[in-house]
């Protein structure tokens, strides 16, 4: 449990101290993500149509790892709450197909940027 709280806040302050500006048709913001996941992420996450209305915008950072049998597991995410729960739900349903011994439990940091232009 200790290590796992380490990861959390690892996570946090890497993603903190991140000051990379993306393109704006980049959403992902990433640390040792392979491209072609990256991609993926960037194709099944929009924005959600909800906070669009509403006018909610905001960063929404995110850790997870990819189990064996292929899908993504997060375990630590901060931002809107409405954003949040919505990544999440997108990360989840999310399956990397096979994925190579290397990719598997490897822990990856991602931050999604949710904009009203």
């Amino acid at each position: 449990m200790k290590t796992v709280k380490l990861l959390a806040l690892i996570c946090i302050a890497i993603l903190i101290t991140d000051n990379t500006i993306a393109e704006p048709s980049d959403s992902v913001y990433s640390c040792a993500v392979p491209l072609e996941l990256k991609k993926k992420l960037s194709n099944q996450i929009d924005f959600p149509k909800e906070a669009f209305e509403l006018g909610i915008e905001g960063n929404v950072a995110t850790c997870f790892y990819i189990t064996p049998e292929g899908k993504l597991s997060v375990y630590c995410i901060n931002g809107h709450p409405l954003l949040a729960n919505y990544v999440k739900q997108k990360l989840e349903g999310i399956e990397c197909c096979s994925p190579s011994a290397e990719l598997v439990n490897k822990h990856m940091f991602v931050r999604f940027c949710f904009e009203i232009e």
